[in-house]
């Protein structure tokens, strides 16, 4: 049987095995029986995958002209030890692959694409996707799913992780390039993303790690971003300063405890706001407009320095309360003729002997 398969409400006894070489393309309908894919099988269309499916062949969800989004929906969780590809052979057609039960496994020899192909997006829903092999996003794509990410992440489009209730954790590799946007959406029931000891988030430069709602938990394994920004909104963020290594922009944020830079380090904030106590030992560099709402100690070692750019425009640093500089505090520009500007709400500015 060489065609395209349609199939409303019919019945295929026994498994359905696509052999290696072979394709099956089906588009629409479903298949109930148990399908075992050792070649290729292409969804287009609405498809729906109601028995075990095997996958150590490749799995092609194809949005087109013909058949609008490829929807394909795999009623029970299951190990892909092959290829899945999520594309488009027409300009702006979707991609869509939801498990509507259990666990998507992306096992250690599996592949996960989100190909770029014609532009449109790629949504992958489940209850928990966790990737052993590796995951590859070159065009933009929404993961409904509790994410439990342990080996290969790569980044190189925008990505959004939304799920209600989720507690997220990166024990693998999670890459941002030149060309990806990662942004978590947390909502519903203490929703957490955490990098674990052996999780690494690299952010190329320029590029955003953009993470509201909930708690974000930096204090192990390494965000790895220096010329990067970790923006978050009304979220709880717990970090070290050796494990968060990136530009912060924090807009109603929450950092329990008091927020130290030590000697010979830095921290940059591009905007927003911090209100717990700082004592910094070490470089404050502000750019854009940022708020010190808490106590802030610019000890002997500390330099505060207030910066313009055309990055980031005037320099605005706003300190609520008055304090006293023991250190140096810098008013400077990288770009020609921005400005740098401090204002001292309440209270004095007391610059100390040797400050």
């Amino acid at each position: 049987a060489r065609a395209r398969f349609n199939l409303v409400a019919t019945t295929i006894p026994g498994t359905v095995t696509i052999p290696a070489g072979d394709s099956l393309v089906v588009v629409g309908g479903a298949i109930n029986s148990p399908v075992v894919n050792d070649g290729l099988l292409i969804a287009q269309g609405t498809v729906t995958l109601g028995g075990a499916l095997s996958n150590p062949g490749t799995l092609r969800v194809r949005g087109s002209a013909a058949y609008g989004t490829g929807a394909l929906t795999v009623t029970n969780g299951f190990t892909n030890a092959g290829a899945i590809e999520l594309t488009n052979i027409d300009g702006g057609y979707i991609a869509t692959l939801t498990v509507t039960t259990g666990t998507l496994v992306n096992g250690a020899t599996g592949t996960i694409t989100a190909v770029a192909g014609l532009g449109g997006t790629r949504t992958i829903t489940a209850a928990v996707l966790e990737n052993l092999g590796v995951i590859t996003l070159n065009a933009a794509t929404t993961l409904s799913a509790v994410l439990d990410q342990r080996s290969t992440l790569t980044v190189a489009a925008a990505l959004t992780l939304a799920r209600a209730d989720a507690a997220h954790v990166n024990s693998g590799t999670i890459a941002v390039t030149s060309l990806g946007t990662l942004t978590v959406t947390q909502t519903g029931t203490s929703p957490s993303f955490t990098n674990a000891a052996a999780g690494t988030i690299t952010l190329a430069a320029s590029r955003l790690f953009n993470v509201s709602g909930g708690t974000l938990d930096l204090t192990t394994g390494l965000l790895d971003g220096p010329m990067g920004t970790l923006a978050t909104n009304g979220t709880t963020l717990l970090y070290t300063m050796a494990t968060a290594r990136a530009r912060f922009s924090l807009v109603a944020t929450t950092i329990p405890g008091t927020v130290t830079i030590p000697s010979g380090d830095s921290l940059v904030v591009v905007g927003g706001s911090i209100d717990s106590p700082i004592v910094n030992n070490g470089l404050l560099l502000t750019q854009g407009t940022v708020t010190l709402g808490g106590a802030l100690s610019n000890t002997n070692t500390g330099t505060l320095r207030v910066r313009g750019s055309s990055t980031y425009g005037t320099a605005a640093l706003t300190v609520t309360t008055g304090f006293t500089n023991a250190g140096a505090i810098e008013f400077t520009n990288i770009d020609g003729g921005y400005v740098a500007n401090l204002t001292v709400t309440t209270g004095t500015l007391t610059n100390a002997p040797g400050g």
